[in-house]
């Protein structure tokens, strides 16, 4: 007979396996959602190209990101760079570079995954401090898709953005762990994370002010001397790299000196700027690149901008209020004013008031703000749940399509440059920028010049313009007006090393060697790191076939600046000129391995190799500079390659 196995009503039910919590399932969904949706909104930056706000120095044309070689990163942490301190984010844009070859998408989307690992971080930062996911969902979806971040993202020299807010936001979790099971292990991992994010931006000092805010929000006794010791270490990274910041800034002149505001005006546009970021938080309108001052120097002050020191005292006595009465409140007031309030420019930088850049970890206090105002709505008054959500939703969805517009802007310097001229057309160094996106990214050269006449009309002082308004017209075959236009840069600043190494060029250029000798030796002296001032001179030696010195000056320009692919060009021309057509056929390789599609490289490499009788790589090279433009290689392949 078959047996049946009946289950009784005692047994067990076989055991399942371990179910996932229902509100653990919702918050993955959420942050996948969140991952997806952020994905989306930044799409277009992806394709974006370096811009010469910095990308030139940072990323382009930086010599010690070219490999992670002991001697790179024992200078990346041993000196300043352009007036900067940042050896990790210099170290992150030097792994990029051996794992993509310096491939500019690649640097746009690791800012973008170190933005979207902030987002994840502040979560649960939210989830940690007040216990609520939907609070924390909120606010990481407004830091998320937030138009004011775009700036950190697509621009890809602010690295140092993304990656010191990492280290920040991770720093916070593992003191908030310290706080809760007083274990010292997780004080010495929050003080190291410290370490990094400042060696990633100095702006994350602000962390020391935080962290004695914690302390209150958890009720240590915050002026104990257990509490008080814990923070030495802390505030000994601040003052020092503080220090080094200020240094840094000074090196290249950074802090303004005949150009800085006096005291009360600075104070004033402190206002002004600390409104503005609360302003364009809530909502980001009229976003720029650049930022300038409404008065220069000495102007008076127009009487609107007094009343911008209404709401930053109004925001700093509401914080000390609430301290006693509503303590999350005042915990993330208090931490946007940390974290801004060193770059109001009371300590004047540059000539620019306030940059999107820089709110970007202290926008985190507003958003967590906004996300509990939102839920406190839905709580207090349920019955309109649905019209507060509805009303949050097409908040999120404003600031997303904004965002989304927003990274065109940065698709390349003419469009980020356009973009500033518009909103701010009394900016001569965006003009300027303009003008030289124009002549390098179109070869546009009445524009560029159109654009760097009215930079100079805006500021005649401006010896940067002329430089680049010189170059341009001896590009254009205009050598007595380039000389005219260096030796106004020269009477401005004498001791522009630049101007000389243009100037000098400009001279070979006409055919008077030894004037141009004479300018870069100038320039050499000025800036002995200064590479293209080698190469220039090197080429003023091989026209004076002095090739040894040639090849000399060729080395150093090489050794400086490793990416520099002319220089390899014009050695192989010198090595060609003395017959070692194997050496230049290796300087040639090396040329066209940084930049393929160098037209002078290919050709000059063609040649080589038709002399070489490797008729077959010799055509496709020079086939190659034809497509590209070489005024010589057409008829070159006409010759030789049918």
């Amino acid at each position: 007979m078959k047996k049946t196995n009946i289950q009784t009503k005692n047994q067990k039910k076989p055991v399942s396996k371990k179910q996932v919590n229902p509100e653990t399932r919702r918050t993955i969904v959420w942050t996948a959602g969140i991952i997806l949706f952020t994905t989306f909104v930044f799409s277009p930056v992806f394709n974006n190209k370096p811009t010469n706000f910095d990308d030139v120095v940072y990323v382009t044309e930086n010599p010690y990101i070219i490999n992670l070689s002991f001697q790179n990163i024992g200078k990346i942490f041993s000196e300043f760079y352009y007036g900067g301190y940042y050896p990790l984010t210099l170290l992150s844009f030097a792994t990029d570079y051996a794992i993509s070859g310096g491939n500019p998408s690649f640097h746009i989307l690791v800012n973008f995954l170190f933005h979207l690992a902030n987002t994840l971080l502040l979560f649960w930062i939210v989830v940690l401090i007040f216990k609520n996911r939907t609070v924390a969902l909120i606010s990481a979806l407004l830091f998320a898709v937030h138009t004011l971040h775009v700036e950190s993202v697509a621009w890809i020299s602010e690295r140092k953005d993304v990656l010191y807010a990492f280290f920040y936001f991770l720093s916070l979790i593992i003191y908030l762990k310290y706080i809760e099971k007083q274990k010292i292990k997780y004080l010495i991992i929050s003080m190291i994370l410290f370490l990094m994010s400042v060696l990633s931006k100095t702006m994350a000092v602000a962390l020391v002010g935080v962290l004695p805010l914690l302390d209150w929000f958890y009720g240590r006794k915050w002026l104990s001397r257990k509490v008080l010791m814990e923070k030495i270490p802390f505030v000994l990274i601040a003052v020092i790299f503080g220090i080094i910041a200020i240094k840094s800034q000074s090196s290249i002149g950074a802090i303004a000196e005949e150009t800085t505001l006096p005291l009360l005006q600075r104070i004033v546009f402190a206002g002004y700027a600390f409104t503005m970021y609360l302003v364009k938080l809530l909502y980001p309108f009229h976003l720029s690149a650049f930022y300038p001052y409404p008065v220069q120097a000495g102007a008076e002050i127009p009487a609107l901008y007094w009343l911008f020191l209404l709401p930053p005292v109004g925001v700093l006595a509401l914080t000390v209020f609430l301290f006693r009465k509503v303590k999350e409140y005042a915990l993330l007031l208090s931490f946007f004013i940390l974290n801004i309030v060193l770059v109001l420019q009371l300590i004047q930088i540059n000539d620019f008031v306030m940059a999107d850049r820089f709110v970007y970890v202290a926008s985190a206090g507003i958003f967590i703000l906004i996300a509990l105002f939102f839920n406190r709505l839905s709580e207090k008054f349920p019955l309109y749940k649905n019209t507060v959500t509805f009303v949050l939703t097409g908040y999120i969805a404003i600031l997303s399509y904004l965002t989304y517009q927003r990274t065109d802007i940065w698709q390349n310097s003419i469009s980020l440059w356009t973009d500033v001229t518009e909103k701010y057309p009394q900016v001569y160094r965006a003009w300027d920028k303009l003008g030289m996106a124009k002549a390098d990214e179109e070869q546009n050269y009445p524009e560029a010049i159109n654009a760097l006449n009215k930079a100079l009309e805006l500021n005649p002082e401006f010896y940067q313009s002329y430089i680049n308004r010189g170059n341009i017209k001896a590009t254009l075959g205009d050598l007595n007006g380039a000389l005219d236009d260096f030796n106004k840069a020269i009477s401005i600043k004498p001791d522009y090393y630049s101007a000389y190494n243009n100037r000098g060029a400009t001279y070979a250029q006409a055919g008077k060697i030894e004037e141009a000798l004479s300018d870069f030796n100038k320039c050499l002296n000025l800036n002995p790191e200064y590479s293209k001032a080698y190469c220039n001179r090197g080429l003023a030696y091989l026209n004076l076939k002095n090739y040894e010195k040639a090849i000399e000056d060729f080395n150093k320009c090489i050794k400086i600046s490793p990416l520099y692919y002319p220089a390899y060009n014009f050695r192989a021309l010198v090595y060609v000129r003395m017959r070692n057509l194997n050496e230049a056929l290796k300087d040639l390789d090396k040329c066209l391995s940084i930049q393929p599609d160098f037209p002078d490289g290919l050709y000059n490499r063609g040649v080589l190799r038709l002399q070489l009788n490797q008729k077959q790589s010799a055509c496709e090279d020079l086939a190659k500079a034809a497509q590209l433009g070489h005024p010589k290689a057409e008829n070159m392949v006409q010759t030789y390659c049918n």
